[in-house]
């Protein structure tokens, strides 16, 4: 039979090499103290299928005694919240000077009111930017990459890498890989907030948006008996 210490013994040892063989490299680094853990892939995360997040902007000014906050300038957003449901966003742009602006994206169908022409549809693709700062990932991120990595480091109370090119510098959560702040060097700087996942039916389309839809669907029917 095997002694009772040398059963310790081996289970002692199993519990050792499992710890060392399953634990994360984050994790390693963070429990053996060290101070630079390194980021690995991926190292920015695809927007989520369900996602409900603001991105607050600020605007800076550059002056002969450094740099300090500055107005927005018109036509800026102050804000920009969004609702993602699988294909369909729900997006409301807030300014400073002016009424906020909802647009609606319905797959590759952007829905946005125009003040003199009311609701218009175009299609995403191109040079068509429904709004200042559009991006269907995470604006000022395109520092996120290996070569960029910087250090790691907090931001907002926020374990984070953070990162910075010659245009962009981004704090991406280590936790989430999504971003904590994301800026365009010395004139915009951002900070994100998320809200709770959003439900399947967050997002209903608006009356004026159900019937254009309806005539979309009509005129390929027609189109298409045509060919």
């Amino acid at each position: 039979m095997i002694p009772m210490f040398m059963r310790f013994l081996f289970a002692l040892i199993f519990s050792w090499t499992a710890f060392v063989l399953f634990e994360s490299p984050l994790e390693a680094q963070q429990e053996s103290g060290s101070s630079n853990p390194q980021p690995t892939p991926p190292y920015l995360a695809p927007v989520p299928a369900n996602l409900h997040w603001i991105v607050n902007f600020s605007y800076v000014a550059k002056t002969d005694s450094g740099t300090k906050p500055a107005p927005p300038p018109d036509g800026y957003p102050v804000s920009i919240e969004t609702t993602k449901v699988g294909t369909t966003r729900r997006i409301v742009v807030k300014f400073a000077n002016s009424p906020p602006q909802q647009i609606d994206i319905f797959g590759k169908d952007c829905y946005a009111q125009d003040p003199t022409l009311g609701l218009q549809c175009r299609k995403l693709g191109g040079d068509y930017t429904p709004y200042m700062f559009f991006d269907l990932g995470f604006p000022f991120t395109q520092c996120v990459n290996l070569a960029s990595f910087k250090e790691y480091t907090t931001s907002q109370d926020v374990p984070v890498f953070h990162y910075q090119d010659g245009s962009t510098e981004a704090w991406i959560s280590v936790e989430t890989r999504l971003p904590i702040g994301a800026d365009q060097i010395g004139s915009v700087k951002t900070s994100y907030q998320y809200l709770p996942e959003p439900d399947a039916d967050a997002i209903v389309p608006t009356p004026e948006e159900q019937k254009s839809m309806e005539l979309q669907k009509r005129a390929k029917e027609i189109y298409n008996n045509l060919r």
